[in-house]
């Protein structure tokens, strides 16, 4: 692999744009840091990344046809990596409110009240995703709001663990009451 210093460079800008696991501001710092080394050096890693990085590529694809939504993926957490850096980790971040301290219950947000509303699938998604990241009082709220639309086991079930794991055990019994009782 024979390339001009700049094709060179070019090729690692490419190659490092493309790699999910890093963040941006990481991408950004290493291709400030590969313009610093010595072209022997450059090209030498060159040679190294490349066969890897066309293997890479190929699994890219791959993984794409099995699951298609696999890209969205990755672009959504570079996003909410590049957030989290700038809340967590900038340097002037005592300036802004940081919004990864705030409650984690997009179901009770003004901007997702009509969609949420009209569609029960969804409203049941976000409150699984709660239920299997642990956060079982957001994921309470919504089994009850489901609940109260149409009468269920598994969510009666769910709502009853839910209660359990945030210590209210009366009304985890009483959830679990009234599954056995639907049973």
């Amino acid at each position: 692999m024979v390339e001009s210093s700049d094709e060179t460079s070019r090729w690692f800008v490419d190659s490092i744009n493309k790699a999910p696991i890093l963040c941006n501001s990481d991408k950004y710092s290493f291709c400030f840091s590969i313009e610093n080394l010595p072209k022997e050096n450059r090209e030498f890693m060159s040679q190294g990344m490349s066969a890897e990085m066309d293997q890479f590529n190929e699994l890219q694809k791959d993984e794409e046809l099995t699951d298609p939504g696999r890209k969205t993926g990755f672009i959504s957490n570079q996003y909410i990596q590049d957030l989290y850096r700038f809340y967590k980790l900038h340097p002037r971040r005592q300036d802004f409110e940081d919004i990864y301290q705030w409650r984690f219950d997009f179901h009770n947000k003004i901007s997702f009240a009509g969609i949420l509303k009209e569609d029960e699938k969804l409203l049941r998604n976000i409150a699984e995703y709660y239920f299997k990241k642990n956060y079982f009082e957001e994921a309470a709220e919504i089994f009850e709001i489901l609940l109260s639309k149409e009468k269920n086991n598994e969510l009666y079930q769910k709502l009853g663990f839910c209660f359990q794991k945030s210590g209210d055990y009366e009304k985890a019994l009483e959830a679990y009451k009234k599954q056995n009782y639907l049973g």
